[in-house]
């Protein structure tokens, strides 16, 4: 199983659309502290390697278009055991996919002394409801060593439908270095994504839009017919720093064009021709930076009063990426240039 899925990547030619998925929004913060769930509910059992389980929701939470109450891992469905799948309830089919495709085990099946075991737990915050899954010391399929292991969590939010990556210790050179590895991976490094539309039986899927940048806050996406021929062009340039959290979240539309990602940072319009406005709520001080699509930065300045307008009228019409950020975190706006 493991390396059939693999194989059937290699057969593909890559092409790369940088596209945030619609709707959605990726961003990343620093310095938030890692805290392991306390008593969560364990689906693996020791010497876990591919197998099947549920993870109930206790809520509907929706991604890319689509719905689901319960999380599958399912071992005939070319999964690493950190891809979480959605279903259909009518047709049983797999129509989204959560994952960090990095393909993992207990590490009890390299090391008697290390165990290693996935969980789940649901809190209430606010009458809303948030299901937490973790690994905990995870091991790492075909790793350098028995020794490597991660600590990840992904949080799902029934308010606002969110999804967290929240990253804990992790042997984060080790891992890089089995991704970047072609006789394992080949990738440019580990890959946060949603994959949309996968079909397990041709190894199959719509489009995967998986995190590229980890310090621009950038997301790529590419379609299953044109990828990978060249796979080293796939995926973040290292695992994510301990108390790293990467987050994707709805787009919050006022009415007219503007978003918010943060309660105290409100950017309008993102459609534009012309001028571009960045409202601050708080008295905090920020630094703003306009990218483009490949990266590159077109301007940066510090934002100090509550309102910023950016005349963008001489820009290339396309689009744009708007970071603004400070110490405690980074929201980045997708902005399209008419």
């Amino acid at each position: 199983m493991k390396y059939f899925f693999y194989t059937v990547l290699f057969i593909f030619m890559v092409n790369h659309l940088t596209a945030q998925p619609e709707n959605l929004v990726f961003s990343v913060q620093k310095n938030v502290p890692y805290t392991p769930l306390n008593n969560p509910t364990i689906i693996t059992t020791v010497g876990w390697d591919d197998f099947d389980a549920d993870i109930p929701l206790s809520f509907t939470w929706s991604c890319l278009g689509d719905t689901t109450s319960t999380l599958f891992i399912r071992e005939n469905d070319e999964n690493y055991g950190a891809d979480l799948q959605m279903k259909t309830t009518q047709t049983n089919t797999v129509f989204n996919i959560i994952g960090w495709l990095v393909d993992i085990e207990d590490r009890n099946n390299n090391n008697s002394n290390q165990f290693s075991t996935i969980g789940y737990q649901t809190n209430t915050v606010n009458g809303k409801k948030i299901t937490k899954v973790e690994y905990k010391n995870v091991g790492i399929f075909d790793g350098i060593s028995p020794d490597d292991s991660a600590h990840v969590q992904t949080w799902f939010y029934e308010e606002n439908h969110a999804l967290e990556y929240r990253f804990g210790k992790a042997s984060r050179a080790n891992i890089t270095t089995v991704m970047n590895d072609s006789n394992y991976y080949g990738f440019k490094g580990p890959i946060f994504s949603l994959i949309k539309n996968f079909n397990p039986t041709s190894v199959d899927f719509d489009w995967m839009y998986y995190v590229s940048d980890e310090s621009l806050q950038k997301v790529d996406s590419i379609d299953s017919p044109t990828l990978i021929s060249n796979p080293s062009t796939v995926g973040v340039d290292s695992f994510p720093t301990e108390n790293t959290l990467y987050r994707w979240s709805p787009a919050i539309n006022s009415g007219f064009h503007s978003v918010y990602l943060n309660e105290a940072i409100q950017v309008f319009p993102t459609l534009t021709h012309q001028d571009l406005t960045i409202l601050i709520k708080n008295e905090e001080e920020y630094t703003v930076q306009l990218s483009d699509v490949q990266g590159r930065k077109i301007l940066q300045q510090a934002i100090s009063s509550s309102k910023l307008t950016l005349n963008i009228a001489s820009l290339p019409s396309g689009r744009y990426y708007l970071s603004v950020f400070n110490s405690q975190g980074n929201w980045t706006y997708p902005i399209q240039k008419q």
